[in-house]
């Protein structure tokens, strides 16, 4: 995963102050792809596949990853606990890291600051999903996202979010498929026990590019 901070569009659901906000509850998968450029150097790119898990009346995220970069892949499971502050990433080795989590829970809104660049359908016009897509724009932290909402629910269809940190650059596509309404299973939120003692460490790793966790 790229460790970048897009808070650009990790804004907290308040009434009033939004576009439109995603369903309190969903689950669905995220196919994202990374491509950075560090200091100049050899492009890198990473595939990953994401099952995500939305649960905004509890304040919690868990995140399915499968993430494949220079040939091997790996399996990860993330969950943000937000009551707790708390962001566990647990490998596939079984071992567990904890790190701080900062900020409002992020909320799936999109912004009134953003620009809307025109609403669209995928399909046919007898088979079609209709969509608006948004500009969001972060001139501090240099970041710009477009992102495709469903114009009825306000469901992620696409997100595309490129800009620089330091001396990297970074391009991320997600595409989001499969959503369904509700949690289905509360105990993908549970933390293993080998995350009780486990140390803090870094900032949180988060979920690079997207406007959940």
């Amino acid at each position: 995963m790229l460790l970048v901070s897009l808070a650009i569009v990790l804004v907290p659901a308040v009434l009033g102050a939004n576009i439109c906000c995603t369903p309190r509850q969903w689950e669905g998968v995220e196919a994202q792809v990374i491509g950075t450029v560090k200091n100049g150097g050899t492009p890198l790119i990473s595939e990953t596949e994401i099952n995500v898990h939305f649960d905004a009346p509890n304040k919690r995220l868990a995140f399915d990853e499968k993430v494949t970069a220079n040939g091997y892949t790996v399996n990860v499971k993330v969950i943000q606990l937000w009551d707790k502050m708390t962001e566990y990433v647990i490998q596939q080795t079984g071992t567990c890291t904890r790190k701080h989590l900062t900020g409002p829970f992020p909320g799936g809104c999109i912004p009134d600051t953003a620009t809307l660049m025109g609403s669209h359908f995928e399909g046919s016009v007898k088979n079609k999903v209709t969509y608006n897509s948004y500009r969001i724009v972060n001139t501090a932290q240099g970041v710009t996202a477009i992102v495709d909402m469903t114009s009825d629910t306000c469901e992620p269809i696409r997100q595309e979010t490129y800009g620089k940190t330091g001396n990297d650059y970074y391009l991320i596509s997600n595409r989001y498929y499969d959503i369904s309404g509700g949690i289905k299973n509360a105990t993908v939120f549970n933390v293993p026990p080998a995350c009780n003692n486990a140390p803090f460490v870094g900032s949180p790793t988060g979920h690079a590019g997207s406007f959940f966790g």
